[in-house]
């Protein structure tokens, strides 16, 4: 799971380097929400999405998807009018995972992987048959869900609050430079596996837990 995020990492790094450089203002969010629909496509079922990229259809229909259904929580009438558009996204979604399903099922080498989706093609259910495909979009699409959304807007909202708080940012960067071992503007072009260990990972967790009483609640929930 870590190389997938490390390797998307970089990619972020390279565009916010990138848009720093030519003075353009970027949607810090958007960039999240790729990175991590990327992060998740291929720890979900080993499938680069490549939106960090360019643009994909796949992931431009699950953002509209997405609005739409919040859209719909706030105004619960919609739910009852037909949407074209919603309904055309989430086909696409759906043929997208199933073209997966489907190359994986061709190549017959899913019981030697270990991403998500080829765990679940080698289950069998209680009748000892193959979980359906339908079974196996569905858990893909609802990974994706669980997954993209929450992280990207935790790393938002980070990015927010550090913003606003640069005596907190400074001493984030001390403590990376110091962990690491490296300036801070190399952190993330050389980081490896073992800069991300759990004893590492804690001195900059704590950094945060003990900054976050001195930021909004937002950055917290």
């Amino acid at each position: 799971m870590l190389p997938h995020f490390i390797s998307n990492g970089r990619k972020v790094t390279a565009l916010l380097s990138n848009a720093a450089a030519a003075g353009d203002t970027v949607d810090l969010q958007d960039i999240f929400f790729r990175f991590t629909l990327d992060s998740f496509g291929s720890i979900g079922f080993d499938h680069p999405i490549n939106s960090l990229d360019q643009q994909v259809p796949f992931a431009q229909a699950f953002n509209r998807s997405q609005a739409t259904i919040m859209r719909n929580a706030f105004q619960p009438h919609l739910r009852f009018m037909k949407d074209k558009q919603f309904d055309d996204d989430v086909h696409l979604m759906r043929s997208y995972v199933q073209d997966i399903i489907d190359k994986r099922r061709r190549q017959g080498d899913y019981h030697n992987r270990t991403d998500l989706l080829s765990q679940f093609m080698t289950m069998k259910d209680d009748d000892g048959k193959a979980l359906p495909d339908t079974y196996l979009i569905n858990m893909i699409i609802n990974f994706f869900i669980a997954g993209r959304d929450t992280t990207a807007c935790l790393l938002s909202w980070t990015f927010y609050e550090l913003a606003k708080n640069p005596h907190i940012e400074e001493k984030l960067h001390r403590v990376v430079e110091h962990t690491c071992g490296r300036a801070a503007n190399s952190v993330a072009a050389q980081l490896t596996r073992n800069d991300l260990s759990a004893p590492r990972a804690r001195r900059v967790t704590a950094l945060v837990a003990s900054s976050a009483s001195g930021l909004s609640p937002l950055c917290c929930c």
